[in-house]
């Protein structure tokens, strides 16, 4: 099969089925395809290319949902650590809302780190 630029109608279903599959087998069998033909098409730049391209689409949507969720999330959390619930329930909130606190913490030097040192490779 030469490469063209444009992925045929069965390597776009196979793209789709690897994005819902739980495995390589699987998503052959979704696709209607074989899996010698999966794994031959995984080596194609193309076929890599829109992979990856679908696959960053799909991290996008979820991006956007999880931050659409973020306020409802926090203010549940914020009620699971109020009297009305059991203690059980208030210390998993409030450690779930601690892990959440450093992980943001973390995530939030590592970025300025990693600013500072592009900064510094780009003087010089």
């Amino acid at each position: 099969m030469s490469q063209s630029d444009t992925l045929t109608a069965k390597q776009t279903k196979a793209i789709s089925a690897l994005l819902t599959a739980r495995s390589l087998e699987q998503a052959a069998e979704l696709a209607g395809i074989a899996r010698r033909t999966l794994y031959r098409w995984l080596e194609l730049d193309l076929f890599k290319k829109e992979l990856r391209r679908a696959q960053a689409q799909g991290v996008d949507t979820l991006t956007r949902r999880l931050i659409a969720g973020n306020e409802s999330a926090l203010q549940t959390l914020e009620a699971c650590m109020s009297a009305d619930y059991p203690p059980g329930v208030r210390r998993a909130a409030a450690r779930d809302w601690l892990d959440l606190y450093h992980k943001q913490y973390d995530l939030t030097v590592i970025q300025e780190r990693l600013a500072e040192l592009e900064a510094a490779i780009i003087a010089k």
